[in-house]
């Protein structure tokens, strides 16, 4: 038995559709506002904290650092709270291979150097020291030059957050 999910965000539904088990949607509208807020706030928690669940790299086989982790949970955060429109953050091409998007080509900005320069000179770094250009990255944005140019780059809102947010519950 599979269950798969459909997310209408026009119509604030999410339908789950099962081979044996039929057919259910989960119409927002129909939500008292406050477990909508909390949600909310609960969906963003989890995805925060699944972006920090990185792999134990590879060559030395160490756990990421509470450090690499925070760094993860400040970009996607930094990311949502830009008002960028999109559930994931998206490489924007040059060279990237959609590893380090944002990160890289905030580093690309401070250092004045091209991203595809970037990208090689992190990996690198990562042979000589034994880990990958990922934990370097995520190292680089808790830097605060690097934090800021991130914050500047990313896409601005179209719509005030909590005007959206009043209208999806109704208020």
């Amino acid at each position: 038995m599979a269950i798969r999910t459909t997310i209408d965000t026009e119509n604030n539904r999410i339908t789950f559709n099962s081979t044996d088990g039929g057919l259910y949607t989960f119409d927002l509208s129909q939500v008292n506002a406050d477990n909508v807020r909390y949600a909310t706030l609960h969906g963003f928690k989890q995805r925060l904290v699944d972006n920090a669940a990185l792999s134990r790299d590879s060559a030395t086989g160490k756990s990421p650092t509470d450090e690499e982790k925070m760094a993860a949970i400040r970009q996607l955060g930094d990311y949502y709270m830009s008002g960028a429109p999109d559930w994931t953050i998206r490489g924007t091409g040059a060279g990237e291979s959609g590893e380090g998007g944002m990160i890289a080509r905030a580093v690309s900005a401070v250092q004045g150097i091209p991203v595809a320069d970037v990208l090689s000179r992190l990996d690198v770094k990562a042979a000589s020291l034994g880990t990958t250009r990922r934990k370097l990255l995520n190292q680089l944005a808790t830097a605060p030059a690097v934090r800021e140019k991130m914050a500047e780059l990313s896409p601005k809102a179209a719509v005030d957050a909590d005007s959206l947010l009043s209208d999806l519950i109704g208020g």
